[in-house]
């Protein structure tokens, strides 16, 4: 009888062992995933960045938008008059308008803010495509010199991007 109850409490020594490692490994699973869905979810913001920091650099580089003088562009400089232009033709919802720039543009908003003086910010909004079900975006800011060039002032500007998924 006692080599009966010892073969026993042996075995439910094993069987207690396996199910510790079986609740070891499954808790091993979960960690491992959920590590990896948090370093994807890292790499996704990480990328919707850079797209944020490309769309920037696209805008402020823009031929149709840059400062001119004695025909020469000038980098860094977008003119009043020409942002003002560009925005009136997308605002007038032309599809086609919108439809040649969202190769580059994609689904973000693009907005550029003209510090004036320090109490006055006019903001003229480039390029506004969002159709997706995604509102939320991280801006990027990209600093500027917007130019009159009829009243001869150079304004502080801010270009500020908005991406969406």
């Amino acid at each position: 009888m006692n080599l009966k109850k010892k073969g026993q409490i042996q075995s439910g020594e094993t069987v207690t062992v396996v199910i510790i490692l079986m609740i070891l490994i499954v808790l091993g699973i979960v960690y491992a995933s959920n590590s990896k869905i948090a370093g994807l979810q890292k790499d996704n913001e990480k990328q919707k960045e850079i797209d944020g920091m490309k769309i920037a650099v696209l805008a402020a580089g823009m031929d149709e938008l840059k400062c001119s003088i004695y025909s020469a562009k000038v980098n860094t400089c977008l003119d009043l008059y020409r942002l003002s232009a560009f925005s009136e033709t997308m605002n007038q919802n032309l599809y086609s308008a919108k439809e040649y720039y969202f190769d580059t543009f994609r689904n973000s908003k693009i907005e550029v803010n003209i510090l004036v003086n320090e109490t006055y910010v006019e903001n003229i909004v480039l390029y506004d495509f969002n159709n997706s079900e995604n509102k939320s975006s991280s801006p990027i800011f990209f600093p500027l010199t917007v130019s009159d060039p009829v009243s001869k002032t150079n304004y502080f500007s801010i270009l500020e991007v908005r991406t969406y998924n």
